[in-house]
């Protein structure tokens, strides 16, 4: 069968279009009207993100981290959203909590982008410091509110909550250091806690 003078116009002006093709771009046909958006082939992933939050012992119960006073270890971190959802991985899996280690600290990594906050369990015995917002101090100030067994009466788990934090691309975060040892894209560090013995507290209260 033969090609009809106006198939072969069609073909014709397909060819041209696709001539003006460029991956990621806007072409534009033959006839001007209409512009085609043209979908990139290649996939760029969405960035990762990464927190690192650290626990010690307040041993003056500041709020305030100070050279001498050490990590504390068994504390239990969770990463979660607004409404107490566990935080998501960028493949959709739940980021599971963490306890930290004798350095004090509790690392998510490869964590999708949201507005997430801490939650800290801590071992028995102990309650969380007073949050404090001192400049100059993010990365020594705790960041934990009480929750849980908030008269630190000892009998109980006590737990703290820190307020929202952005991991997104506007939130101006850090690239990770070799050191971090995590594969994120950004890193956000400073979301931390103190802890005293709950004793300590009741003694401070009844002083």
């Amino acid at each position: 069968m033969l090609a009809t003078a106006g198939a072969l116009a069609a073909v014709a002006a397909v060819a041209a279009f696709a001539a003006t093709a460029l991956v990621g771009q806007t072409a534009f046909p033959p006839d001007g009207d209409r512009p085609a958006v043209l979908l990139d082939d290649r996939t760029v992933a969405p960035p990762a993100f990464a927190l690192v939050s650290r626990a010690w012992s307040d041993d003056d119960g500041d709020g305030l981290r100070g050279g001498t006073e050490a990590p504390l270890a068994g504390v239990v971190a969770h990463l979660e959203t607004a409404d107490a959802q566990p935080a998501r991985h960028l493949d959709g899996s739940a980021v599971a909590a963490t306890t930290t280690g004798s350095d004090g600290t509790a690392v998510f990594d490869d964590v999708a982008a949201g507005v997430y906050r801490v939650r800290w369990t801590l071992p028995v015995g102990h309650t969380p410091t007073t949050a404090v917002v001192v400049p100059g101090h993010a990365l020594a100030d705790s960041d934990a509110e009480p929750v849980g067994d908030e008269a630190g009466s000892g009998t109980g788990t006590a737990e703290g909550l820190s307020g929202p934090v952005a991991l997104t691309e506007s939130a101006g975060l850090d690239a990770p250091d070799p050191r971090d040892g995590v594969s994120a894209d950004r890193l956000l560090r400073g979301v931390d806690v103190g802890a005293v013995p709950a004793a300590e507290v009741l003694v401070a209260a009844q002083g």
